[in-house]
């Protein structure tokens, strides 16, 4: 749709889930996940809803893809190895590699490009808990951001890379909250409510 709600265009009849979507960074097609063929995959299709194609075609569950800042990779999650962890694909689906880095039965998960595309933001399981962590783009350098506990997913970067938005959640039966970190110190502020359990994620206005 436009950005003032209006100009509302469905692009997906497919009866199965579809959602988590991510924009092409020129806007020319839609990364999604769907669970369309029985198990969640991620699709591409084109800005219009035409010429989707399944791009993971494994019978393990694959998700949450997130487009580089420069077009040429997608970050997903899948646990086609047993634990969740995070790969790297092209934006035709080829030349798949699991992610570099720390890798827990729990996670990483949910990732998130940086604007520049240097780091990467992840939940990652530690001590029972999923906290946000970031990362360089290949890997090095693992940083944990929060100590919040409970469940924390979703990260988005601000477009000057000083803040990463994210939902908290104390379980998956909680009402979550909204919370801003600085990247920098670790700093975190709450800003509000955030619905039920993964029922909407954060987004920053672009800088333009």
């Amino acid at each position: 749709m436009d950005a003032d709600g209006g100009n509302v265009q469905q692009l997906t009849t497919d009866p199965g889930p579809d959602y988590v979507s991510t924009w092409s960074p020129d806007g020319k097609r839609i990364a999604f996940t769907t669970e369309r063929t029985g198990d969640p995959e991620v699709f591409v299709m084109n800005a219009d809803g035409s010429g989707q194609t399944n791009l993971t075609q494994n019978t393990a569950q694959d998700g949450d893809p997130a487009w580089s800042p420069d077009g040429k990779h997608i970050l997903f999650a899948s646990n086609r190895e047993g634990g969740w962890r995070l790969y790297t694909m092209d934006p035709d689906g080829t030349n798949v590699h699991l992610f570099p880095g720390k890798q827990g039965t729990g996670g990483p998960v949910f990732p998130g490009w940086s604007r520049d595309g240097k780091r990467i933001a992840y939940g990652e399981e530690e001590g029972g808990a999923v906290e946000i962590f970031t990362c360089a783009a290949d890997g090095s350098e693992a940083k944990k951001l929060t100590a919040l506990g409970g469940i924390n997913v979703y990260p988005a970067w601000s477009p000057d890379g000083k803040r990463i938005a994210l939902y908290h959640y104390d379980n998956k039966e909680a009402t979550g909250s909204l919370w801003v970190v600085n990247v920098a110190d670790g700093t975190q502020t709450q800003l509000g409510a955030a619905g039920s359990y993964l029922s909407g994620r954060p987004a920053w206005v672009p800088v333009r």
